[in-house]
Formats: C-alpha cells, sequence, structure tokens
C-alpha cells in the first residue's frame, strides 16, 4: 500500500517525539509511536525515554488506557500504529514490542525504517504479517534514519559509529605548541574558540555513547572528556570515556599506579575505560590487577603496534562492550590517519574566528597540505564523504561532513 498525506502527518509527529529521547536511550535508538484507533482518531501516543525503560510503543499503548472513554468501541482494533523504527522482535531489557502489538488487532503499522539489528532485521515485521496486519515500511525514510544515523550504521556493520570532532584556529592550529616528555601534564592545551563553540562540542559529546581520545591527548591536554558546558536532559546518560593508551604510558611504574594528577582517572563517578595491549598488562601484573571505581581495564590484542593499525580491533573490543557510538577528540596525526585510513562516519570542524600566530603552532590534521580558511580540508581528505555542511555560531564556524 502506498502512504498517504496522512501517513506522513502521523509519521511527522512520532519523529517528534522520538527526538525527545535524545541523550538519554544510548546505545538504544530514539523511537516514538502514535496509534490511532478505527476512526483514524489518535489515542495514544509514546517514545522512548530512558534507556532500560518501555519502549515507544508500549508507551503508546499505556497511554490508551488513560483515553477509554474516548476510544471507539471495539477499542484499538482496526486501527493504525505509525513508529519510527520496526518495532523489535527479542527479548533485551523489555520484552518483544512486535508480540505485544500483534495481539491489539491493529489493522496496519506504518514503518519508517527497518532495523538492521541483526536480532530484529525483518523478523518484527513479519511477526506483525503473520498475525494478520498489513505493514507499510518507509515514511519519512530520510528523516528516521538521519534521526538514528549512528544506531543504525553500528548495527548494520556491527561495529561503533565513529565520530570526529576538531577544534581549530583559521591557520588549521589546534595548540599552540606540542607536548614534550618533562612538560607539564595538561600544559600543550589551549581553549581558543567561543563559549558558543564549546556549548556545541559538548553537546556533541551527550549525544554518543562514548568519547575517545589517546594518551598523547591526555599528556598534552589533560582533558576532563564530561558534559559540562551544555544542559543535558533529564534522564541523560553519561557517555563513557575511553583511553586509547596501548603502551601504558599513563603507568606511574615507580608509584605501580595511574600518573598523578590525571583527570579522566581521578573523576570516579564517571565511568572510564584504559585500553591497553595485553602485553603491556602483561608486563606490568600491577596495573593489570589495578582496582580503582569507575576505571575499568580493557586488554587490547597485540596483532598491531599502532593506534591506527589497531583501529580496528579497538573498534571490535568497544563493540563487544556494548558501545555503538564514538566521539574521538585526538591530536593531528591519529585524526589524519582516520580520514585517510577511512575509518570516519562524521567529521566536525570547528573554526575559530581568529589566527594562530605561534611559531610553534600544531596542526590540527597532519598534512603536508596547508589549510586556507575558505576550504579547511584539502579535497583528498573530504573527497571520500557524501555530505558536506556548515553551521555558524556566534564566534565560530562549522563544517560538518558526512560519510
Amino acid at each position: 500500500m502506498l502512504h498517504t498525506d496522512n501517513d506522513t502527518r502521523w509519521m511527522r509527529r512520532a519523529l517528534t517525539l522520538a527526538q525527545q529521547g535524545w541523550g538519554c536511550v544510548q546505545p538504544n535508538p530514539m523511537v516514538g509511536a502514535v496509534l490511532l484507533d478505527a476512526r483514524g482518531q489518535c489515542v495514544g501516543e509514546g517514545y522512548h525515554a530512558v534507556y532500560g525503560g518501555p519502549h515507544a510503543e508500549v508507551m503508546a499503548t499505556e497511554q490508551v488506557k488513560a483515553q477509554a472513554k474516548h476510544l471507539a468501541p471495539q477499542g484499538v482494533a482496526g486501527g493504525t500504529l505509525y513508529v519510527t523504527l520496526e518495532p523489535c522482535s527479542h527479548y533485551g531489557k523489555t520484552p518483544p514490542c512486535a508480540a505485544r502489538v500483534a495481539s491489539l488487532g491493529l489493522a496496519r503499522v506504518v514503518i519508517a525504517v527497518q532495523d538492521p539489528n541483526p536480532k530484529v532485521a525483518g523478523q518484527g515485521i513479519a511477526r506483525l504479517q503473520a498475525a494478520g496486519v498489513e505493514v507499510t515500511v518507509g515514511v519519512l525514510a530520510d528523516e528516521a534514519t538521519a534521526l538514528n544515523r549512528p544506531f543504525l550504521v553500528a548495527m548494520a556493520e556491527q561495529r561503533p559509529y565513529v565520530t570526529l570532532k576538531q577544534a581549530a584556529t583559521l591557520n588549521g592550529h589546534s595548540a599552540p605548541h606540542a607536548w614534550q616528555p618533562g612538560d607539564e601534564l595538561g600544559s600543550a592545551g589551549a581553549w581558543f574558540t567561543s563559549p558558543h563553540a564549546k556549548a556545541y562540542a559538548h553537546r556533541l559529546r551527550q549525544s554518543h555513547q562514548a568519547i575517545l581520545t589517546t594518551a598523547a591527548t591526555v599528556l598534552a591536554d589533560n582533558p576532563q572528556l564530561t558534559v559540562r558546558l551544555a544542559v543535558p536532559p533529564e534522564n541523560a546518560r553519561t557517555p563513557v570515556r575511553v583511553v586509547l593508551d596501548r603502551h601504558a604510558t599513563l603507568w606511574d611504574a615507580n608509584r605501580q599506579a595511574p600518573l598523578v594528577g590525571v583527570r579522566v582517572f581521578e573523576t570516579a563517578s564517571e565511568d572510564t575505560w584504559w585500553v591497553v595491549s595485553a602485553s603491556a598488562l602483561a608486563a606490568r601484573p600491577t596495573l593489570h590487577d589495578w582496582y580503582q571505581p569507575g576505571l575499568t581495564i580493557v586488554p587490547l590484542p597485540d596483532n598491531d603496534n599502532s593506534a591506527v593499525s589497531s583501529w580496528g580491533a579497538t573498534m571490535q573490543a568497544l563493540f563487544s562492550h556494548g558501545i555503538t557510538s564514538v566521539l574521538v577528540e585526538c591530536g593531528g596525526t591519529l585524526a589524519a590517519a582516520l580520514l585517510a585510513k577511512p575509518a570516519v562516519d562524521e567529521w566536525h570542524w570547528i573554526t575559530a574566528p581568529h589566527w594562530s600566530t605561534s611559531p610553534q603552532g600544531v596542526p590540527a590534521l597532519a598534512l603536508p597540505t596547508t589549510t586556507v580558511p575558505t576550504s579547511p580540508w584539502p579535497t583528498p581528505v573530504w573527497a571520500g564523504f557524501s555530505t558536506i555542511e556548515t553551521q555558524s555560531l556566534p564566534d565560530a564556524l562549522v563544517w560538518v561532513a558526512l560519510r
């Protein structure tokens, strides 16, 4: 059955509802649902509001109970459900939604996009059709795909969705000078973007399940990797902080403990994963057995020697621990290598409205090509992206590229 203008209307409402789960449901997708009775009257709507909580379809059907006196005599039988993602067909933290929807006696279910999760992947639709429900798929599919792009890519490709975030001056510098061994921890870090740009970056953090950096960036910037400068929603999930440190650079052999002053390790209230190679752990038994509230040691196979060559193994390790979206905040060398690999699904480049005057300025991308203000990325870098957009902020310009 072809979809109608009425289908578009109610699916748009379902998408609006789904957006209310932003920042609260990772690794689950944002989902909204609208339930009509046989007369075409809206009798229930809902959205997935918190990870582990009821799904959108359940919230919509629960609302029907409160609307009982307004229902058609047959209840919702013969009605229509609009939902932004295929109802799940498996037991997770909640029972399968497809079974519940199939039991309602609906005439029709309209779905924006199919769920590529191997545990679903059409099985929810099949369950509905087996119950005699007419199923329409593809209404506002582009909008629904954009809403849950990280989830859909992660499920389809069985690895985390990777977003790279960088900030630089007009001439492409990310720091006034490079960090050198012997320098004070975090001494090479510098804030040069506006408060609005910082808030943008922190909102980007909130939209991801994990924030990843490297030991080199920790030494140079000593970041907290928390969401502080953007107001999170009420049920917001705190992103996991991931430190990629294959060689255990951040371990103090003299103290037999992590380096003093490393913020990501000293904030016990935030969940932090320290990714270290198996050989580095074997050579440091105290590190292997180290316990600290909020800190988890994640071993990595020794198949490769660098962050770039071991990137696939790193992502698979994170995915096996349930991470489906990663925001990468790193230095120019790794950033350029990930873009060239290519291993970046989405790229945010925040440009500050001034030039760096430091002769020792550190390039945000370690590339041989000179950055110019009108085109912050050399052509070979951004050519692999399908969409490039700009967003203006007060005192900053953001370039966003999608693979």
